[in-house]
């Protein structure tokens, strides 16, 4: 055998082991379905109910559905938080970063840049991709005002005026 046909073997024989190395991981790595894991609607069903029985407890700021069609607000709510939204799930979302983070944001239902700089320095999203916030994040941090009077006294949309006033604007 030449050395230019073993060079060729040893090199296919490496490439071989490695593809193989790889289709194995990718194979035992996938987790096995056993029929207990949530499905994605499932998961979404019990986020939107944690949400309403913290509206329900006293807590939260109002009404943040995730059915905000509008016309000035033509594009139905999100499960993620992300720039370029609107809406009262993003105000709700600047009002959470300024109270529990200490942050100063304008409280206008405008995911923009300074929303988004806020959310990136309390590690809720990449500095280096779009920012996204899950519904889960969301979800977490509006739990804590469910016995937080403090907040419901600051940021209630009957009394706080920036909040009343994405209210409206983002109202049927």
């Amino acid at each position: 055998m030449t050395p230019q046909k073993k060079t060729i073997l040893i090199i296919s024989g490496a490439i071989v082991l490695i593809g193989g190395g790889i289709a194995a991981y990718h194979f035992f790595s996938k987790k096995p379905n056993t029929g207990e894991e949530k499905s994605d609607k499932a998961k979404l069903k019990e986020l939107e109910q944690k949400i309403k029985d913290i509206e329900k407890s006293g807590g939260g700021v109002g009404s943040v559905s995730t059915d905000e069609y509008s016309a000035t607000n033509p594009i139905p709510g999100s499960q993620i938080l992300k720039t370029g939204n609107k809406g009262r799930r993003i105000a709700v979302w600047q009002a959470l970063l300024n109270f529990y983070k200490g942050e100063k944001l304008k409280i206008d239902g405008e995911f923009g840049q300074l929303t988004r700089v806020a959310s990136i320095k309390h590690g809720y999203c990449n500095a280096f991709t779009d920012c996204e916030i899950d519904i889960n994040e969301f979800v977490s941090l509006l739990e804590k005002t469910k016995d937080d009077t403090s907040f419901k006294q600051l940021y209630s949309p009957k009394t706080n005026n920036d909040l009343k006033t994405v209210y409206q604007k983002y109202s049927s």
